[in-house]
């Protein structure tokens, strides 16, 4: 099926929308560049024609590595915590994006860009927001239907 075909790239522009909205909301530039070029990055490296993945323990030691940092992070920016939780969610996106897609991570993918998205809407006072919400609304419905079917 054509429209089973398109849930890997659907999931992916999800999750682009989703940290592109949180840099948004934060105004940070810095992470827009870092993270984007990774996880556009990840799209030809995963899904390119050799196909080459994280190992599991790779991964492991990586998702420690952010979670000291988001303890360091944490502690420098104590008045900001939204902002600290959605940058460590930012980069347990881009480590999932660079593993083995199963179903099982298709899911944690969609739940951290929902995760994304609340962080965003607690600090986003924009109207662009606004728009950029109601797209990864009505996205988000349409990619969580194709994963129900994927799964099947």
């Amino acid at each position: 099926m054509k429209l089973l075909r398109s849930f890997p790239l659907l999931c992916f522009a999800l999750v682009l929308m989703s940290i592109g909205a949180v840099c948004l909301a934060q105004q940070s530039v810095q992470l827009l560049l870092v993270a984007g070029t990774l996880s556009a990055m990840s799209w030809f490296i995963t899904e390119g024609p050799r196909g080459r993945t994280l190992p599991r323990w790779v991964s492991n030691v990586l998702v420690i590595g952010v979670a000291v940092n988001f303890f360091v992070d944490f502690v420098q920016h104590r008045d900001e915590p939204l902002a600290v939780l959605g940058r460590f969610a930012v980069f347990l996106v881009l480590i999932k994006l660079y593993e083995r897609k199963t179903p099982r991570d298709h899911a944690q993918l969609l739940s951290l860009t929902l995760l994304l998205m609340i962080t965003a809407c607690l600090q986003a006072t924009d109207l662009f927001f606004g728009a950029v919400l109601l797209v990864y609304c009505v996205l988000g419905l349409y990619v969580l239907l194709l994963y129900q079917l994927h799964t099947a």
